[in-house]
């Protein structure tokens, strides 16, 4: 009897430890601007920098302690950002005729002083997107950027460390691309949807293995009012993406994973409570977070089951470097073991 309520204890110790493990918590220092913000991106651990669709561009040197505005221009919704190194970064525009107030219609800018100093990039082939949603820094030369929700949809792509870039149209292929995940330089994915209609579209997944001059879609939803918003890879073959739905006659939410490296995509339960669906990051290919209007949802098994964290409201992108996690919403906010 005696081993047995010792083993008991010793189990509730160890779920209460479980349970513990992973703790998000507001940044009170950190930015905000009254609405959804909209992404964050750390170098390391400690150096990172924030945009929002106010024009603003913050930077934080340690942790999220703190945050210096570096750029504060009305008329410019900074969507995305990404840096190649401490000096060497790039921030997306969603663009005009989308949000209200928008006067900016340059897509892309880059900083050379670690975002002290922003400046267009005007070295750019092809037909020039009309705005960007993700950027992502595959290597020191590779860097990829894509957009826009609501289309229509591009592909930026640099070579050389962002010196001069190309565009390629995704028309016809996708109308909506919110997201962009390259595994290598020449294998890769963009996210989004098969409608610039809300009401029309379904979530879609296109992949390339040549750099994007080819794609293929590999996951298609069944529902309309339903786009992909974000995505996250934790190892080469798991991955994970966002279902945000508009869908008025229903509450069901799905998150789509992959364990092939993409090849293949199916539908996770995420919440019945009709919440929207935007970050998501995962620390392990187990354990992550999807950040939606409500709440942070927890998993521990792969996406089988969530939990709510009951700490930040719209997180729109999370980013996980090493074991610490940060999330950009309303406000900001950070996971650390």
């Amino acid at each position: 009897m005696r081993r047995t309520l010792l083993t008991t204890a010793i189990l509730v110790l160890y779920a209460f430890a479980l349970a513990a493990q992973y703790q998000w918590r507001l940044l009170p220092e950190s930015p905000q601007n009254g609405q959804k913000q909209d992404d964050v991106f750390f170098l390391t651990p400690e150096t990172g920098w924030s945009v929002n669709g106010s024009g603003r561009i913050y930077k934080t040197t340690d942790g999220g302690a703190s945050w210096t505005k570096l750029i504060d221009q009305p008329g410019t919704y900074f969507r995305c950002i990404g840096f190649r190194d401490s000096l060497h970064g790039f921030a997306g525009n969603i663009g005009m005729d989308y949000f209200p107030n928008v006067s900016d219609a340059t897509p892309l800018y880059r900083s050379d002083d670690g975002g002290l100093s922003w400046q267009p990039v005007t070295t750019i082939s092809g037909d020039t997107p009309t705005g960007l949603c993700a950027i992502q820094v595959v290597t020191p030369d590779v860097i990829v950027a894509g957009g826009r929700v609501g289309g229509p949809t591009h592909l930026l792509r640099s070579n050389d460390g962002g010196a001069t870039w190309t565009s390629s149209s995704l028309e016809g292929l996708i109308a909506m691309i919110t997201d962009v995940y390259f595994s290598s330089p020449d294998t890769g994915f963009v996210f989004g949807g098969t409608d610039a209609n809300i009401q029309l579209a379904h979530a879609i997944i296109l992949r390339t293995v040549d750099g994007g001059a080819n794609w293929t879609a590999v996951y298609e939803s069944a529902r309309p009012f339903e786009i992909i918003w974000k995505a996250h890879f934790p190892t080469p073959e798991t991955g994970y993406a966002t279902l945000l739905s508009y869908a008025p006659n229903t509450l069901e939410r799905f998150v789509a994973k992959t364990t092939d490296g993409g090849l293949s995509w199916s539908d996770r339960p995420l919440a019945g409570n009709g919440a929207k669906a935007f970050g998501i990051g995962f620390l392990t290919e187990n354990t992550g977070w999807v950040g939606c209007d409500n709440s942070i949802y927890e998993t521990s098994d792969g996406g089988e089951t969530w939990t709510p964290k009951q700490v930040g409201l719209y997180v729109n992108k999370i980013r996980v470097i090493g074991k610490t996690a940060y999330g950009i919403g309303v406000r900001i906010y950070k996971m650390e073991p």
